[in-house]
């Protein structure tokens, strides 16, 4: 059996926070989905959620591919932001910065 990650494991594996994480999955809650399809858990262990490292290895590797935006087209650019976790880190991802998309989603 694969090996299970919590939500801190993959954090580090995406090399985002686990806020940012915790994000994605509230987010996916309330609206029944997330910016970028964040994979369904694999199993529970006592309600918190677990993937395995295959999940989350090949969503790592479709982010990779995100180049361009699903909106517009237009080619995602590197952008920092600061994560609210209180940590005072930035995570970096990529954003559109074209002003007439709605799309500022961040991948």
């Amino acid at each position: 059996m694969d090996h299970l990650l919590n939500q801190s494991q993959v954090a580090k594996r995406l090399g985002v926070s686990r806020t940012a994480i915790s994000r994605k999955l509230q987010r996916k809650r309330e609206n029944g989905k997330s910016d970028k399809p964040f994979p369904e858990p694999d199993a529970f262990n006592n309600s918190r959620p677990l993937w395995t490292e295959e999940t989350i290895d090949e969503y790592k590797a479709n982010l990779e591919r995100q180049t361009h935006c699903p909106s517009c087209g237009n080619e995602l650019e590197d952008a920092e932001y600061l994560d609210n976790d209180q940590t005072g880190k930035f995570d970096s991802a990529r954003i559109c910065m074209n002003e007439y998309c709605d799309n500022k989603q961040y991948y």
